[in-house]
């Protein structure tokens, strides 16, 4: 049987796992073109529950055909479906993320001073908080931030055994519930790329209204205030002894 040549296959899947098989072909005195397949893609073949033919040494593996081509095609093909992707679950959940950057002390009384000194809490131990999130720069505002968007989660199943998860947008619908349609409806809010790590929860109308009422309450706060913020305005509310943050409290 003489060795025609050493060819190298290559199959990608969507989520970007590759498969190469390096394999021999042979053509024997009747024309044929022979190979056998390495043992460790053989493994993978398996694992998909694909089975081979074995060849004189008893290796699985052993595949003929008539043509070159017809053998690397039957060979691709069976790539293709070991790696093929199958949908095994689909969940819809809310994503979200949620931020907070500060920094500060206690006093006996639990409430915040802004540091540990003796002048704010005496010779007790500095009892120092921070938020969730610590950026890399001490000095910043003091922030709260929410995200929270609905997506649907689908798990897929390769044939070769592993998984992968997408999640796909979800776009409101007429007939959703109320807070649900209210989340997805949203056009301009993301997650922050510098912010802590986007977490999910599964999907329920109380949830929703959870997330609901928090993105409502900072568009309330900066209704409040955003009109307040010259030096002017300032002065005037603080003369007023108002709460600039406490939903309400600026008389206009």
């Amino acid at each position: 049987m003489a060795k025609l040549k050493t060819i190298e296959l290559y199959e990608k899947n969507s989520v970007g796992d590759t498969f190469k098989i390096k394999l021999d072909v042979s053509v024997n005195a009747d024309g044929m073109f022979t190979t056998t397949l390495p043992a460790e893609a053989v493994n993978k073949f398996n694992a998909a529950g694909m089975n081979f033919r074995t060849n004189k040494m008893g290796r699985e593996g052993y595949l003929r055909s008539k043509t070159l081509d017809e053998i690397l095609a039957s060979i691709r093909k069976l790539m293709k479906e070991c790696m093929s992707e199958k949908l095994e679950s689909e969940e819809l959940v809310i994503s979200y993320q949620i931020d907070t950057i500060c920094s500060y002390c206690l006093d006996e009384d639990n409430e915040p001073v802004p540091n540990g000194s003796n002048q704010w809490i005496g010779n007790r131990d500095c009892r120092w908080q921070e938020g969730t999130y610590k950026p890399l720069f001490h000095s910043t505002p003091f922030i709260i931030s929410v995200y929270a968007k609905p997506f649907m989660k689908q798990v897929y199943r390769f044939k070769s055994g592993g998984t992968h998860i997408k999640y796909e947008r979800y776009d409101e619908n007429s007939d959703d519930a109320y807070y649900l349609k209210w989340l997805a409806a949203i056009p301009s809010i993301g997650a922050s790329e510098r912010g802590s790590s986007i977490q999910e929860v599964p999907y329920s109308e109380d949830v929703c209204k959870l997330f609901v009422d928090m993105i409502k309450s900072i568009a309330k706060i900066n209704m409040q205030i955003k009109d307040f913020l010259t030096p002017e305005a300032i002065q005037e509310v603080a003369a007023k002894g108002q709460n600039m943050l406490s939903q309400g409290n600026i008389a206009t």
